[in-house]
């Protein structure tokens, strides 16, 4: 190793806040990335979804166990029939009072993208500010990143 990249190394090795920081950069715009990402596929969800009535088969539960499943989850099986196919029988996981009411036989609403008959689903899972909140708060995760490893990123500058 030549004599005028030891100083840099030696930074390199202790400059734990630019590396905490950098970490935070990437963490918080990655998941703000995405998080954009959902929300504009749920917005195209709300915007392209047809209905459906859909006959509900069944009703099951998951309870929970010690092997992963931390709660009990509630399930509902229905069958409809999309604008342009077969069929088909999809599962969902609904909420206990809404569980509770439905029997075999009764009729629900169902929406889905007509391309992709397999996003049907009752409700939504999340309401639609979640994802928004999640990439501000992750942008900001980003920011705070950004403000702890700047000065380390322009002591490197200055050393290289």
């Amino acid at each position: 190793m030549s004599g005028g990249s030891q100083p840099v190394m030696r930074y390199l090795r202790t400059a734990v806040p630019m590396w905490v920081g950098t970490i935070f950069v990437v963490a918080g715009s990655i998941a703000s990335i995405a998080s954009v990402g959902e929300w504009r596929a749920a917005r195209r969800f709300e915007r392209d979804a047809v209905t459906a009535q859909a006959a509900v088969v069944g009703t099951s539960l998951d309870a929970a166990s010690r092997d992963g499943n931390q709660s009990t989850r509630y399930l509902v099986m229905y069958r409809f029939t999309p604008s342009n196919g077969a069929a088909l029988e999809l599962n969902e996981e609904i909420p206990l009072e809404l569980w509770e009411t439905l029997a075999s036989g009764d009729a629900v609403t169902v929406r889905y993208l007509a391309d992709d008959p397999f996003t049907a689903r009752m409700r939504s899972a999340t309401p639609p500010w979640v994802p928004l909140l999640v990439a501000a708060l992750t942008a900001a995760f980003a920011a705070l990143g950004l403000f702890i490893a700047r000065p380390g990123w322009w002591r490197l500058l200055v050393l290289v």
